[in-house]
This record gives structure tokens, sequence and C-alpha cells, in this order.
């Protein structure tokens, strides 16, 4: 077997980058927006937990 020949390797898909940019973008975030970002999510999820049987009470901080 002929060690020299070099295999074509395939790019990456365009959600490993979106991935990357997102989580970026979320490390660049001052820590008080990734807070208010965490609470809009709590608040989002708490009727979906809630039909589980599952209640879930938002954090509240001041705006």
């Amino acid at each position: 077997m002929d060690k020299t020949i070099n295999t074509p390797v395939a790019p990456l898909p365009d959600e490993y980058y979106a991935k990357r940019k997102s989580r970026k973008a979320w490390r660049e975030m001052p820590y008080a927006e990734k807070v208010r970002c965490v609470v809009e999510m709590q608040k989002r999820v708490a009727p979906i937990y809630a039909s589980r049987g599952k209640i879930i009470v938002p954090w509240k901080i001041s705006q």
C-alpha cells in the first residue's frame, strides 16, 4: 500500500462554524447579559415544564 497518496479531507459543515461563532459571541458577552438570557430562557420553558408536572420558577432580576 502506497502511503504517499493523500486522501481528500471533507470540509467541515457550516453548522460547525455557526456553533463556534455562537459560542464565541457568548464568551464575549458581559455577565449581566448572560444572566438576562438565562432568565429569558427560563421564562420560555416554564410552561413546557409545567405541562410535564415540573414547576420551575424563573429567577427574579432587576433590570
